[in-house]
């Protein structure tokens, strides 16, 4: 073999060295692309069931807050009427007491009325 052989054929394996690796950069470059593609595809899918979700919870929070107050004005306002059926009962417990009293000295006017006639001092 000549030397000008060697050369030619190391060029025409270098030339072939050259178009695989210029193929091989070409594929990873599209198959990069196409990586980063489908990655920020889903990633986008993921964010946006995330900020969906996100919505819904904000909007259920509201509503809970919401519900929670008007849950906490009913119970302060059916323990202001529990307070006020405690206080009416203790009044009428205290009316019934006083007509207890009443009738008990009326009963001892009424008897000391009738031993004073009995007895003729009347």
């Amino acid at each position: 073999m000549s030397l000008s052989q060697l050369l030619k054929d190391h060029q025409v394996a270098q030339s072939k060295r050259k178009e695989q690796i210029e193929f091989h950069r070409k594929n990873a470059l599209r198959c990069a692309t196409v990586l980063g593609d489908e990655l920020s595809e889903t990633i986008n899918a993921l964010l946006t069931e995330i900020f969906s979700n996100q919505k819904q919870l904000d909007a259920e929070t509201k509503r809970l807050q919401i519900n929670t107050s008007k849950f906490l004005k009913q119970s302060q306002q059916w323990l202001q009427l529990s307070n006020q059926l405690v206080t009416s009962f203790k009044e009428l417990g205290d009316v019934g007491n006083f007509l207890q009293t009443i009738s008990n000295e009326m009963k001892i006017i009424a008897d000391a009325c009738t031993a004073c006639a009995e007895s003729g001092l009347i």
